[in-house]
């Protein structure tokens, strides 16, 4: 796989995708998006400021809504499929004053063109849960790899960098873009440092490598995984806050 120049073993990402993508894109009415194809440069994440999935999903099938997102990520980590990736969803169109880089650069257009959106269940000072959050990653991960979005901030932004009026609270009174960017490269490097202790374990048993030399090597790739979890936990203790199960 290549993805932005970059040779990726498939494997290394596909083998940890394990979302259940429910697709209920025939149950949306064309009032609430528009069929017309364009290519997608980023993403806005938001929160539904409901307490279920079925209240946002019911107002995409309402035919007055005029609005609709690309994704909804349910509290048990059930992803709702609402629009095709290729047309545009009625889910970030109003500006003011925004701050987001992809959205200045593109003053003359609307951002529904351009970025999909992700509507994650939660209500306004909410928090997620674990399986949500999880599947939000390996969502965004997908689309990246999916459609060769870069993963930084420039392309994957809140709704509150649209609209700094009205959206002030959307999704950054829940989680952060930050967050979602930083846990998903942490991930990413934690899978690699795994899959390199492996392949250096498989060379050892055919005798590639002599015992101390691989020893070392091992020893170095755990503290590096040890140093990544404890960079993750030291940088998202507001996260930690966030995941936690209700009453826990």
């Amino acid at each position: 796989m290549i993805y932005r120049g970059v040779a990726i073993a498939a494997p290394f990402h596909l083998e940890v995708i394990t979302m259940k993508i429910i697709d209920v894109t025939h149950t949306i009415p064309t009032q609430n998006y528009s069929n017309r194809k364009t290519e997608k440069e980023g993403i806005c994440l938001h929160i539904t400021t409901d307490f279920a999935y079925n209240q946002a999903l019911n107002w995409f099938r309402n035919k007055r809504a005029k609005a609709s997102a690309h994704y909804i990520v349910e509290r048990n980590g059930d992803i709702f499929y609402c629009v095709n990736d290729a047309n545009n969803a009625y889910h970030a169109g109003k500006k003011y004053r925004p701050t987001a880089s992809i959205v200045k650069n593109n003053s003359n257009r609307n951002p529904n063109s351009y970025l999909m959106g992700i509507e994650v269940v939660a209500v306004k000072n909410g928090h997620l849960t674990q399986v949500q959050f999880k599947a939000l990653k390996e969502l965004v991960e997908h689309l990246c790899i999916k459609h060769g979005i870069p993963l930084d901030r420039h392309h994957i932004i809140g709704h509150n960098e649209i609209n700094t009026k009205d959206k002030i609270f959307c999704p950054v009174s829940v989680y952060n873009p930050n967050e979602v960017i930083r846990s998903i490269k942490a991930d990413r490097e934690i899978k690699r440092l795994r899959v390199e202790r492996k392949e250096l374990a498989e060379r050892y048993k055919n005798s590639e490598y002599d015992q101390d030399r691989i020893i070392k090597k091992v020893r170095r790739q755990l503290q590096e995984m040890r140093r990544f979890y404890q960079e993750q936990l030291a940088e998202n203790v507001e996260l930690r806050r966030l995941l936690e199960d209700e009453g826990g």
